[in-house]
């Protein structure tokens, strides 16, 4: 999956890629006050391959996802900072690319400890930071497409969750950038001719035939050990993906902002049509119970910011 067209260079010209010219210095807060809190979520060798190469894992999975589903297409990969808030694929006749907005992998992950944090600890400090955290992923990254934050301090705090609810956090983020790559992936191989509206559902149906095989995979030990984030706990992470798109809708119909879906199909529909799969894609001898049980936690906190996003914004708090 080496760069070589110019369809690539075109992207890279137009667009800079925060990961790979940051400042260090967040990073380096963020593992320090990890260390003091005693959290051993990070393995230092994995940090200091994800600084010499920050998409190495990406490449590793795209790589097993390609050759266990012999999918023989020749994929560039980018990842940049577009402020699009979205991903992407497209093909020029000679070369394909998937991109993906680093906005939107930074939102998604934010997101995801936001939840976790605050299904772990509603003490009132907490409760507020996570609060703080939601409306700036809603108004700063989803409505002004900015990545950002209202304070580093109180982000890293809200972080420092317990080892194993780190790893929820994590996994459950590449289990939906893997749903999301593969939806992606659809839309390149896909011959057949159909409405936008249909393709889009189609595309989440293969991402989600994938995530499922993924999952599978790691149960039967087939999957290489640095990729192994795909938990049979995490078959309704797509689910919880969608939960964002919720989310933001409301927050943009409380200031009054009109919500209308043409061509594609809302959060909601989306959520609809992968539930309807499980009959056919998740096979009986998947353990959906824990599955079950983590998504009805998700769905509950995010029923309980949304309840105190709506209280702020009638005091007029925010």
């Amino acid at each position: 999956m080496k760069s070589k067209g110019s369809l690539v260079n075109l992207y890279k010209t137009l667009f800079p890629s925060r990961e790979l010219v940051s400042n260090r210095e967040p990073m380096d807060d963020f593992f320090k006050y990890a260390k003091e809190k005693k959290i051993d979520a990070f393995d230092r060798k994995i940090v200091d391959m994800y600084i010499n190469d920050p998409h190495f894992l990406e490449k590793k999975i795209i790589h097993y996802i390609f050759s266990s589903n012999n999918i023989k297409i020749d994929m560039d990969y980018l990842a940049l900072y577009s402020q699009q808030m979205n991903a992407a694929s497209i093909s020029d006749g000679e070369n394909a690319i998937v991109f993906v907005d680093e906005l939107l992998e930074y939102t998604m992950l934010s997101f995801y400890l936001t939840i976790y944090s605050l299904a772990n600890d509603r003490s009132p400090e907490n409760f507020e930071r996570c609060i703080k955290n939601c409306i700036v992923l809603l108004d700063l990254q989803g409505n002004k497409h900015e990545i950002g934050t209202h304070s580093r301090k109180s982000l890293i705090e809200m972080a420092m969750i317990p080892t194993n609810i780190m790893h929820l956090a994590m996994d459950t983020y590449w289990t939906t950038w893997a749903f999301i790559i593969c939806h992606e992936l659809f839309h390149l191989i896909n011959k057949k001719t159909m409405s936008a509206y249909q393709e889009e559902l189609e595309a989440d149906t293969y991402g989600y035939q994938i995530l499922i095989h993924l999952i599978l995979d790691q149960k039967e030990e087939k999957l290489p050990e640095e990729i192994q984030v795909f938990y049979e706990y995490l078959y309704l992470s797509p689910i919880m993906l969608m939960e964002y798109y919720r989310l933001l809708d409301f927050y943009r119909e409380l200031y009054g902002q009109r919500i209308i879906y043409e061509n594609h199909p809302s959060p909601e529909e989306r959520q609809e049509h992968i539930f309807n799969l499980f009959e056919n894609c998740v096979p009986d001898c998947m353990d959906t119970k824990t599955g079950n049980e983590l998504l009805n936690i998700f769905l509950d906190m995010v029923d309980l910011l949304k309840e105190q996003i709506q209280i702020k914004k009638e005091r007029k708090k925010f």
